[in-house]
């Protein structure tokens, strides 16, 4: 008896084996992954409405950590970046008179941007440690207000690009801290309100261009 025992012990164990050995696991050869901040300086940003002569001009900066994974094709890599959260715009009041107005002639407008998303390829300069880096971006603008009309102005896509040069290091341990600085530009955007009392309501934000630096941190497989 315990011989059948020990030999079907031994025959599971052989076919458990087997089993485990014929699982593959996908290889993550060539792939890369890591963390990024990102940042952003605007200052010639113009944003305007219509129901207001009145042309603000401001300076964006703005600071996004964002995660990436990335494929080494040889002579390039390709990529996709993430910023795995919203940005929040800080809320905008005014106060309008005219007789369509039903609130008061109050207003209030606040923007988040979501999905934010690039693109991208990484061309190496041989045997220097320097690179090129060319990407596409693309974003949700989400406007969230209250019109004193009665109107909305909706959601748009923030499409832009981004051109780097940098530098990286190779730590020796299969990381590779990066830095990069260059030229980011959004497309101009202009919403206007629907719906409301008043639907000749527009919005413009352009001007959404200048320097940007990134500082990353890249894991190899």
């Amino acid at each position: 008896m315990k011989i059948k025992k020990i030999l079907i012990a031994a025959v599971f164990a052989m076919f458990s084996s087997a089993n485990v050995n014929a699982i593959e696991m996908p290889s993550l050869d060539g792939f890369s992954m890591g963390v990024s901040g990102t940042g952003w300086d605007f200052g010639d940003a113009k944003g305007s409405e219509t129901t207001s002569s009145e042309t603000r001009t401001e300076t964006i900066q703005a600071i996004l950590g964002s995660v990436f994974v990335e494929y080494d094709l040889g002579p390039m890599s390709v990529g996709v970046d993430f910023v795995p959260y919203k940005l929040e715009s800080e809320t905008s009041e005014n106060n309008q008179n005219s007789p369509l107005l039903t609130d008061s002639g109050r207003t209030l407008v606040q923007a988040d941007i979501k999905q934010h998303t690039t693109a991208y390829v990484v061309v190496p300069v041989i045997d220097t440690g320097l690179f090129v880096r060319a990407a596409i971006m693309d974003a949700k603008l989400i406007t969230n207000e209250t019109m004193a009309t009665n109107s909305q102005y909706g959601n748009a896509d923030l499409e832009g690009f981004a051109v780097t040069v940098g530098y990286e290091i190779d730590t020796g341990t299969g990381v590779t801290i990066r830095a990069e600085a260059g030229h980011a530009e959004y497309d101009d955007i202009s919403i206007t309100g629907t719906g409301g009392d008043d639907d000749a309501n527009t919005v413009s934000l352009t001007g959404l261009d200048g320097p940007t630096a990134k500082l990353s941190i890249v894991k190899s497989f």
